[in-house]
Order: structure tokens, then C-alpha cells, then sequence
């Protein structure tokens, strides 16, 4: 009964496979950071692209609030982000090719309780979800409960005692090797596997327990009875002889959310969804700014390193504060109109404390962004509202890492833009505007070496994600 994506379905231009897949890395890795979800062998997307996707995820409704069982929601995701996470994607499969699959399964239980040697029978299988539903010609998986039990004479230990037995036989005593805790199992899984799946389950067989059918209190049908001989052909009942009704622990069914639905006007990324402290060369030729033989290129190689990134008044909290903190204007930050961004280098504080190291900043800027749509165009604004650094001179790997940064944040902007005029079938034009604090010379320089690379950057997205030219489309 899951949530099938089918063949060729894309969001924001990336196959929805993936797009599934990177939500489950947010919400289910081991890291939520953008760059580390892009380099995932199951997603492998330019860390700006995750950014956009995730970015959009949230806009739509599906990250948001996520009900714990106990405690407050936690940021996670919705029911529509439930849904998607958890879609299969295999093909749906006719109904016929199913029967045959379902058939084999009634034939192999029907082998298993002719066997007078086995301790074990199989009592009832019950069949709901798609395939009893004739309003589908398809099915996504074979849903379906499985009982079995003990037969007279036997019981928990003395059955398995036999199904080990039955093992070695089928498979030679190296069988019952392993299994850890599980050991005493062992034996039975695979006998059972074996006799009833041919040692491997059908892939659209999709198994499900006895509560779970009563919890549900969905139609279903019973197709085996051992009691009546075998394989039976009930008519379909509203929900399980034995259910209460629907549980309030089964959620609604779900189907697949309308990715579509819910888009929000655009807005500067937030800043936070990747951490340059993650990053390491390989990005930096991602990112491609300059090309790899350039001296700027391998200056920037030693600058992410030490990076540190964090928006609003927060930043001084984590870096020691010193001129730079001090000089930037980090009044009225936030993760995406305004942000800051600080280069620190990390010092100890006290020599008996090797392990306790203290970022103190030696360069810093304050990046402000802005978006405005209309029908046919897009202007959008980086302006560098402030910079400040440590000495008297900058250091060329806090300039690089500077530029590296902004070049970053803003051709992930430009890329969200492209991503969502190709889903509106639109082309529309975006300039790009640079400026820098004409005050603050830090500020303006890296505003004077951005600007003539502006239109460049929009070009180099759009062939990035595979987006023609606004000319080239008209």
C-alpha cells in the first residue's frame, strides 16, 4: 500500500528519486548539511542543488512540524514529507503477472501443510490493499498477512529444535553458523524462507502482521484457510472479523503529495543549509570559480579550510570576539537577506589544555541579498553591506575564501530561479546586480572583482542544470 514515484517523475528538473533521497539523508543521515547530503552515493548532486531542493522541500510543505510521541514537534518532517520519504520506486505491476506471484504462494503453502515432518503449518493468509480493489489495474506490492503455527506436539523450543534439523538437511550444518542473539532463529527463517519463497521473498510480495490488518480495519479477504483445506476464495469483507476499528495509531493512507502545491514566493536561500567547514577541495571544483590551474584557485584550496559561518548577533557567541566582531555590523542579521560570515583561525587559548581550541576571526564581511520577480524578468542584488579584517592588509586566502563563499550563495540563488521558471515552462531574463559599500574597502573590492563576472554566472548555471538561454528559448 506505499506510495509508488513512477518512471520519469522529476521535481524542480532532479529525478524525484532523488529528491527522495535526499530528504530521507536530511532526515535520517548522520548530517543535515548540504554538502555532505550531495556527496550520499544515492543522491550525488551538486551541494547547491541539494540546497534549492531542500530549501523548496520546506517552502511546500513537506519539512516542517513533526509529531513525536512524546515531547514537542520536532523540525522533521510533514505528512506529505512522510509520504515521499517513504515511496517506493519500482514500477507498478499489472494485476495478472500479480495473481501468478500471489498464486505461487498459495501453492507453496499448500506443499508445506501436506508435509507430515514439518512442526510447522501455514494457517491463514489474508490479502488487502490494491489488489482486491477493482477500481486498480495495477499494484505498486502484494499486500498481504501470513499466519503460521505450531502444529499439535509441538512447541516454541521443541519446533525449532526440529526446523534446525530440517536446515542441516536442506542446507549442510553450516547453516545454524552466526546469527549472534538471533542464533536460535536461524534455522527457522531459513526453512521457512525456503519452502514457502524458494529462498528468496518476491519482491512485490509485501508482508505485514495480524494487528496491523486489524489495526487498519480496511477491506480484506481471506484466499488460504488450512481449516478449509487451502487456498479459499472468500468474498472481500469491509475490514478483519477480529478489528475494533481504525486504531489512532494508524495514520491516514498516503498517497503521493502534489509537488507542485505550495510554492512560495522566492527568497535569498538561508545560509545555514550548508557549512562551509565541510567543504574540501573537491567542492571548491564543484563551486568552479576559477579554473584549477589558476593561483587563486589554489590559494582558496588552503582558505575553506577555515571557515566558520553563522548569521545574527549569535556570531560573536561562538568566536572570540576581537576588532573584526567588533567593526562588522551584524545588527539586523538573518539566515537570508543579511548574513554574516567570519574567517577564523583557531587558537589554545592555555597550553595544559591542548584539546580546547577558541576560533578567533581574522577577517569578516556581511552579504545582503534581495529578489525582485515581474512576468518576463528577475532582478536579483547581492550587495556587500561591510567587510572587515584583522591587520592593516587582507590576506589573500581570507579574500578568496570571501569570494568563494558569495559565489557560492548566490549562483545557488540564481540556480533556484532557473529551477522554478522551468517548472513554470516559463524564460524569463535575471540580472544580476552587484555592489559593495563604497565606505568599506574590503567590501568594495570584492564587489569590484564579482561584478564582471555576474553574467557569467548566470550563464554557467544555466548550463549546469541543462536551462537555455531566456534568448536562446524564445
Amino acid at each position: 500500500m506505499g506510495v509508488i514515484i513512477s518512471r520519469g517523475q522529476t521535481f524542480l528538473g532532479v529525478p524525484l528519486l532523488k529528491v527522495r533521497n535526499v530528504l530521507r539523508a536530511w532526515r535520517y543521515g548522520s548530517s543535515e548539511d548540504a554538502h555532505e547530503i550531495g556527496i550520499r552515493k544515492d543522491v550525488s548532486l551538486d551541494p547547491r542543488t541539494v540546497m534549492v531542493l531542500i530549501e523548496e522541500l520546506r517552502d511546500r510543505g513537506f519539512i516542517g512540524p513533526e509529531e513525536q510521541e512524546y515531547g514537542e514537534p520536532r523540525d522533521g518532517l510533514t505528512g506529505k514529507g512522510l509520504a515521499l520519504a517513504g515511496a517506493g520506486g519500482k514500477k507498478r505491476t499489472p494485476k495478472d503477472r500479480a495473481r501468478t506471484v500471489l498464486q505461487s504462494l498459495l501453492t507453496a503453502s499448500s506443499a508445506v501443510n501436506s508435509r507430515e515432518d514439518l512442526p510447522f503449518n501455514v494457517q491463514q493468509i489474508w490479502l488487502f490493499g490494491s489488489m482486491i480493489n477493482p477500481a486498480k489495474a495495477d499494484v505498486g506490492d502484494i499486500d498481504l498477512v501470513l499466519t503460521t503455527g505450531w502444529k499439535e506436539g509441538f512447541d516454541g523450543h521443541t519446533a525449532a529444535q526440529r526446523m534446525d534439523e530440517i536446515a542441516v538437511q536442506m542446507a549442510g550444518p553450516e547453516i545454524l553458523n552466526g546469527g549472534g542473539m538471533f542464533r536460535m532463529f536461524r534455522g527457522t527463517q531459513y526453512v521457512i524462507n525456503q519452502l514457502l519463497h524458494g529462498g528468496r521473498k518476491h519482491p512485490l510480495l509485501s508482508l505485514n502482521e495480524m494487528h496491523e490488518l486489524r489495526d487498519m480495519a480496511c477491506p480484506c479477504q481471506l484466499i488460504f484457510d488450512a481449516s478449509r483445506g487451502g487456498a479459499v476464495d472468500d468474498p472481500v469483507l469491509p475490514k478483519h472479523p477480529d478489528s475494533q476499528g481504525r486504531s489512532d495509531k494508524i495514520g491516514d493512507p498516503r498517497s503521493m503529495p502534489d509537488p507542485l502545491e505550495g510554492r512560495q514566493p522566492l527568497r535569498p536561500l538561508a545560509a545555514n543549509l550548508i557549512d562551509p567547514r565541510s567543504f574540501h577541495w573537491r567542492t571548491l571544483q564543484d563551486v568552479e570559480i576559477w579554473p584549477r590551474e589558476d593561483a587563486w584557485y589554489r590559494i582558496a584550496q588552503g582558505a575553506i579550510n577555515g571557515i566558520s559561518v553563522d548569521v545574527g548577533a549569535g556570531l560573536p557567541n561562538k568566536v572570540k570576539a576581537n576588532v573584526v566582531t567588533k567593526r562588522l555590523s551584524l545588527a539586523g542579521c538573518d539566515p537570508r537577506a543579511r548574513v554574516g560570515l567570519v574567517i577564523a583561525e583557531y587558537t589554545r587559548p592555555d597550553s595544559d589544555r591542548i584539546w580546547h581550541s577558541v576560533p578567533v576571526p581574522r577577517f569578516g564581511i556581511i552579504l545582503e541579498r534581495t529578489i525582485e520577480e515581474s512576468e518576463t524578468g528577475v532582478t536579483y542584488h547581492a550587495h556587500i553591506a561591510d567587510g572587515e579584517n584583522r591587520g592593516r592588509s587582507v590576506d589573500l586566502e581570507d579574500f578568496s575564501g570571501a569570494q568563494w563563499w558569495i559565489y557560492l550563495m548566490v549562483s545557488a540563488d540564481i540556480e533556484r530561479v532557473l529551477r522554478r521558471d522551468t517548472e513554470s515552462n516559463q524564460s524569463r531574463s535575471i540580472h544580476l546586480k552587484v555592489s559593495g559599500h563604497i565606505d568599506k574597502p574590503v567590501a568594495d573590492e570584492l564587489a569590484s572583482w564579482f561584478e564582471p563576472r555576474a553574467e557569467a554566472l548566470v550563464e554557467r548555471t544555466r548550463h549546469r542544470i541543462g536551462v537555455p538561454s531566456s534568448e536562446a528559448a524564445a
